[in-house]
């Protein structure tokens, strides 16, 4: 009996926080799979969201339906009064009538929290769709917010890591062209040096110098004595092989291997 007084609260917590767990992208989801009951409560977590909704929303439109039906009684009332004394048409009545129609959309879109139950709700609808289809989805803001985030910190990444590369290539100078040999790729007819790497050139893509085609190879660094290069080992094609990606380059003279 004590056993189990000790672990009610233990398994509540865990579903809770399984629950939470489920408002997150999935990579964190399957983080997070086995140490708590995520997959299993993943339904519940959805569902769990719409009623969250619905407990945000209701109060807030009742109290909102109370105020917007006071104001539509005014309204109504003093149209009445004024197609009593000729001062309104007729007409004025369906339209101060067709005001209180207005009060769920009118709070839905037009307020704070009538927002948030929109948001909240619909999310929820959302995520239990994806899971009456099979496919769990987390929060839609948490998860756009997540996207942003890792995309702010791999721009970063990425500039500081070409900061670092720019430094060590040091000044940009102009291609070189060495035998393959030469230029550590034996397997290639020639090794293009680049001080800095160049955009599209990428393993299997084919280089246009006039007639001549050649297909680049896996490019890779390499020391030389002004610093850090890259170099495209260029590998001789036959005319009848297929080229789906090219640029077209004039290769320079070939020169002798720095020294």
């Amino acid at each position: 009996m004590t056993r189990l007084a000790v672990e009610t609260p233990v398994v509540a917590a865990r579903v809770c926080l399984a629950l939470l767990a489920n408002l997150f992208p999935r990579r964190l989801r399957l983080a997070w799979d086995g140490r708590l009951p995520v997959t299993v409560t993943a339904g519940w977590s959805a569902l769990a969201t719409v009623l969250l909704g619905f407990a945000i929303g209701v109060p807030g439109f009742l109290r909102y339906a109370t105020r917007a039906g006071s104001a539509v009684t005014d309204t109504m009332l003093a149209t009445a009064d004024a197609v009593n004394q000729g001062k309104a048409s007729e007409d004025k009545m369906p339209e101060a009538y067709a005001l209180s129609m207005l009060a769920l959309p009118s709070f839905l879109f037009f307020t704070p929290r009538g927002l948030v139950t929109l948001y909240v709700g619909g999310s929820g609808l959302v995520r239990c769709l994806a899971f009456a289809a099979g496919e769990p989805r987390g929060d839609p803001l948490i998860g756009a917010v997540d996207i942003a985030i890792r995309r702010f910190r791999a721009r970063r990444t990425a500039r500081r890591e070409a900061a670092t590369r720019e430094a060590q290539e040091g000044p940009e100078v102009p291609d070189l062209l060495l035998s393959g040999r030469d230029g550590g790729a034996p397997e290639a007819v020639y090794a293009l040096v680049a001080s800095r790497r160049k955009p599209g050139w990428s393993e299997g893509t084919f280089v246009l110098d006039g007639d001549a085609r050649y297909r680049i190879g896996r490019p890779f660094d390499r020391r030389y004595p002004g610093g850090l290069r890259i170099v495209y080992p260029l590998v001789e094609v036959a005319q009848a092989e297929v080229m789906r990606r090219m640029v077209r380059y004039t290769l320079p003279t070939q020169a002798d291997p720095p020294s």
